[in-house]
């Protein structure tokens, strides 16, 4: 007789009362006692793989605001007018003005980098969940050990996606904090350079 346990992402054929896999290899009751431990684990695993995402979500977001003023803090210091309101003036005059104009050009296009890869970051995409069509009445009537497994299986599947999620969100922030680095120093420059004008 074969029954079905139903779990998130496939039907799983069950004969016996055991779950028959894609090999069509049966497993006996001594083949997955320590079902319930795997599934813990994989739960300890999902649960730090979404504190992961909320706080690669929560740093992005502050760091956003950071980049937002010192953009307006950078374009505030940078005073165009006086800039080009400069009349003749000796070669070393002109050094520092260059100077400055580079900077403040190097320390807005890395904002604006950062903020690329931060907004990135935070933008919504797809991240997995376990899905409730599995818990049914009539799937309660299987051993722990069984549902443990079926549930193994999901929570696995679930797992390897929202780390790769996590990973590519990983990366758009370490170029984000890269750029911001950059842009912060080049922003000190400018002030420093500004502060001499």
């Amino acid at each position: 007789m074969v029954n079905t346990i139903e779990t998130a992402d496939s039907t799983e054929k069950v004969r016996n009362g055991n779950p028959v896999v894609k090999n069509e290899t049966e497993y006996t009751k001594e083949n997955y006692p320590s079902a319930v431990y795997l599934l813990s684990v994989l739960q300890s695993e999902y649960n730090y793989e979404a504190d992961r995402l909320s706080r690669l979500d929560t740093r992005s977001g502050v760091f956003i605001a950071l980049l937002g003023a010192l953009l307006v803090f950078l374009l505030d210091k940078l005073n165009i007018k006086q800039i080009l309101s400069i009349q003749q003036i000796s070669l070393l005059e002109a050094i520092p003005h260059v100077l400055m104009i580079i900077f403040s050009i190097v320390s807005l296009a890395s904002i604006m980098y950062s903020i690329y890869f931060f907004i990135s970051v935070v933008s919504i995409q797809e991240y997995k969940r376990l899905k409730l069509n599995g818990f049914k009445e009539s799937n309660a009537k299987y051993s722990e050990e069984k549902v443990a497994l079926a549930l193994m299986v999901d929570y696995k599947s679930i797992l390897e996606h929202n780390n790769s999620v996590n990973t590519q969100k990983t990366k758009k922030y370490t170029h984000g904090v890269r750029g911001l680095s950059v842009s912060l120093i080049f922003a000190v420059l400018t002030y420093i350079i500004g502060l001499f004008l």
